[in-house]
């Protein structure tokens, strides 16, 4: 249930920070899915199969790699520079 409404909210956030450029809104969508990727931490710690880790770190290593893009200034955000 509290994915599900992580997920509502980061849609809800997208819009403005997509639209505007809004820090606020961007801060929102890097929240929730920071608090997201806490949530499969204890896969890490419980004996669930190898597959299903790995793609739980895989996961959080994306999570990582987008909310560092999302907070990054925008002059830095581009990767392809003149």
């Amino acid at each position: 249930m509290l994915s599900f409404v992580l997920g509502v909210v980061t849609l809800a956030a997208i819009v403005p920070a997509w639209r505007t450029g809004s820090r606020t809104a961007l801060r929102v969508v890097a929240g929730t899915r920071i608090l997201s990727a806490l949530m499969s931490i204890p896969a890490f710690f419980v004996d669930i199969p190898p597959g299903l880790r790995a793609l739980a770190a895989v996961g959080f290593a994306v999570t990582v790699v987008c909310v560092v893009l999302v907070l990054a200034p925008a002059g830095r955000r581009a990767l392809v520079t003149d």
